[in-house]
């Protein structure tokens, strides 16, 4: 990820290299304009989910892959049952990739999630994950998204 350093200087914008990638080209811009700090994302990095899901070697891994805004996406590879927990501040959008995952509630139906399919758990909604063999999927939510896991009795 590209990141550059935006800051009021005698007036002018100046715009110096945060952090780099290798292929990434140097630039400097100057604005006439006065504000102060930001920091401002100017390009990610190429990724390829299929690449980095092959990668993951563990029974459960989950990684955020990108952010965009105050969200981001994550990788989830699992092989286990995820324990019960909700997310008090954030919604979470699920997208199949690959193999059968059911999304249990405590206050509905399950569902079950394969290739394509896209579920959306709203803030707050109790639920668990357990796949049927090895499964991944994306999800999408805030980036500072809390988990709160909930004991097995209650």
């Amino acid at each position: 990820m590209v990141l550059r350093m935006f800051w009021a200087c005698d007036g002018f914008w100046s715009v110096e290299r945060f952090r780099q990638p290798a292929a990434a080209t140097e630039l400097f811009l100057y604005l006439a304009c006065r504000a102060s700090i930001y920091l401002v994302n100017i390009m990610s990095t190429l990724q390829n989910i299929k690449d980095l899901s092959d990668a993951v070697t563990e029974q459960r891994k989950n990684f955020v892959v990108d952010e965009v805004n105050d969200s981001c996406l994550r990788l989830a590879v699992n092989h286990e049952d995820y324990p019960w927990h909700f997310h008090s501040n954030s919604d979470e959008l699920f997208m199949m990739l690959e193999g059968e995952l059911i999304i249990e509630f405590r206050d509905r139906e399950s569902v079950t999630l394969r290739p394509n399919d896209t579920l959306l758990v709203p803030a707050g909604v109790v639920h668990k994950t357990c796949p049927k063999g090895r499964t991944v999927n994306l999800c999408f939510e805030k980036t500072d998204a809390d988990t709160q896991f909930v004991d097995e009795a209650e």
